[in-house]
């Protein structure tokens, strides 16, 4: 379970909500716009749910995939991870933002 949630949620959902925060600081999109994007992506992250079922049968082994809820504890990983890296970055970034929403402000 771990290591395909990590790679074909986790990962890519991190770097896209990343990029998603870069491109907002760089086009002077306000804080709220940046949590909401990384919210609306955690959510979207959370979602998906594997499981391997290994057997020593032939043609009995099982691999499923699906969209569920309740959130499993992988699930919530992949639901907080993304919005981990967007408060990072509001709070890494945080005077250039509030520099960026001040100027979009002022014009």
């Amino acid at each position: 379970g771990w290591i395909f949630a990590v790679a074909t949620t986790i990962v890519p959902a991190s770097l896209l909500a990343f990029a998603y925060c870069r491109i907002a600081v760089r086009f002077s999109i306000g804080r709220p716009w940046i949590l909401a994007s990384c919210g609306v992506l955690a959510f979207v992250a959370m979602l998906p749910f594997q499981s391997i079922t290994v057997s020593d049968l032939p043609g009995k082994s099982l691999w499923t995939i699906g969209l569920g809820l309740p959130p499993s504890l992988t699930q919530c990983v992949q639901l907080l991870i993304p919005l981990a890296v967007g408060l990072w970055f509001i709070r890494s970034s945080g005077k250039r933002v509030l520099e960026n929403e001040r100027l979009s402000k002022a014009a």
